[in-house]
């Protein structure tokens, strides 16, 4: 009993050491004051979606996709509300949410035409079916460079959803 109380209280002051509580250091991270709305992806495999900034608030639903880009809309603390690609709003810890690698969602009625170059002419690849999750790799006014499995290639922005109209990738 005594080694179990022992982990436990080991346990939490590790974390109260990790997350910064008791330093002065500030929870939100410095690039995300103000820098909202902005895409981000989904770490892990499952992710749960809050209704509020802490983990006592109930969960209202779970993303099960790594990958899936959402939108950040705001902050708290250590806590993004999100917004889905439904619409769908809800909280989720920061460090569940990838602001570095971006990801694109297939939106569209009909699979996208993966092509070997920017040129909406160049050499058709594969077609890429609607709801997969795309790594975006470059994006320019017109196209994204992307990777899903083992296909890389060129996507017509029209079919992507996570990036901003007129943002640019590099």
């Amino acid at each position: 009993m005594f080694r179990a109380t022992y982990r436990r209280i080991a346990a939490a002051a590790l974390l109260f050491l990790a997350t910064g509580a008791g330093t002065g250091a500030g929870t939100t991270p410095a690039w995300a004051d103000g820098d909202f709305p902005a895409y981000g992806s989904i770490r892990p495999d499952k992710a749960y979606i809050r209704s509020g900034p802490s983990k006592n608030y109930p969960i209202d639903w779970v993303i099960t996709r790594r990958g899936m880009p959402v939108i950040l809309l705001d902050s708290y603390e250590n806590w993004y509300k999100i917004r889905d690609i439904d619409g769908a709003e809800g909280w989720m810890h920061r460090s569940l949410i990838s602001r570095t690698q971006r990801t694109g969602f297939i939106k569209s009625p009909e699979p996208a035409p993966l092509r070997r170059k920017e040129d909406p002419a160049s050499r058709l690849m594969a077609y890429i079916e609607p709801g997969v999750v795309v790594r975006l790799d470059r994006c320019t006014e017109t196209a994204c460079e992307t990777e899903a499995g083992a296909y890389k290639g060129w996507i017509d922005r029209k079919f992507i959803w996570g990036i901003y109209p007129g943002e640019e990738i590099d």
